[in-house]
């Protein structure tokens, strides 16, 4: 591939393997790649030649900001939902939590994506359809052109984070202590924000942060259908390229990923819990 072809020379070749280091013994190429990662040359591109770090390091940015954003709408939407339906039992929130959730749930993210950009981008013509800049150049446009990727990002996690959160507080509430601050004579929303919400973060924390993980790489389709320059396009780049160092430098950063954002949340379940911080 690198020389363009099944034309090439035995000569030119045996000159590249070398260089590859691909004659080597496969224990010694491996060992010399993560040697490589340790001092941080992810190496070069198949295709172009570009350092591999170097063009992570600018889709990350990217990736990094539809994850936060997409993260930032399913909490806007699950916190009130999910506490909500639990507190109004068989109410029309609940019913109205129970299709939402279904539904979120069921419908494949790629249809969600071009949906909208059907309705918003090409029949109202409120946001633009793809693309992507950074804030500093024109921040309406910026917003305007993350909107609807996120949202299609964060419908699917809402629907999840909404069914936990309203499993956790349903649950929290039949405990002793809850009774307790009732009988008390402690308002309804004051047991709930002083002694609910905050013990039944604990689980919905757990599947938030692999949530926030599966954001930095599961994006892919998302990504794509909004021609956003992200982590999980440049993945899916490289795996239709076969540029293999390009696709191993995006998957290593991918898990470095899920294993920070699982340190975070071991060390938010001690704030949230005394008994794990004691």
């Amino acid at each position: 591939m690198i020389l363009a072809g099944p034309d090439a020379l035995p000569e030119q070749i045996e000159v590249i393997t070398k260089e590859l280091g691909l004659d080597k013994p496969i224990i010694s190429q491996y060992f010399i790649w993560i040697s490589n990662i340790l001092m941080g040359d992810f190496g070069k591109s198949i295709i172009n030649g570009y350092p591999v770090f170097k063009l992570i390091s600018l889709k990350f940015v990217a990736t990094l900001e539809l994850a936060i954003s997409g993260l930032i709408i399913s909490l806007l939407i699950a916190f009130p939902l999910g506490i909500l339906s639990a507190i109004k039992r068989n109410g029309i929130i609940e019913k109205f939590t129970t299709i939402f959730t279904a539904l979120g749930q069921a419908i494949p993210t790629f249809w969600l994506g071009i949906l909208l950009v059907l309705v918003f981008s090409i029949k109202l013509r409120w946001l633009p359809p793809s693309g992507r800049i950074e804030f500093t150049e024109n921040p309406e446009l910026a917003f305007k052109l993350i909107i609807l990727p996120a949202f299609t990002l964060g419908v699917y996690t809402a629907s999840v984070l909404t069914r936990f959160l309203k499993t956790s507080v349903l649950e929290i509430l039949t405990l002793d202590y809850v009774l307790t601050a009732r009988a008390k004579g402690l308002s309804e929303w004051i047991v709930i924000i002083r002694h609910v919400i905050k013990n039944a973060l604990i689980p919905f924390v757990t599947v938030l942060g692999l949530q926030f993980g599966a954001f930095l790489g599961g994006s892919v389709v998302t990504e794509s259908i909004f021609d956003w320059p992200g982590l999980g396009r440049l993945m899916l780049q490289s795996i239709h390229t076969r540029d293999y160092p390009v696709l191993q430098g995006t998957i290593l950063v991918v898990v470095f990923g899920f294993v920070i954002v699982n340190l975070i949340i071991d060390l938010l379940y001690s704030f949230l819990d005394p008994k794990i911080r004691y």
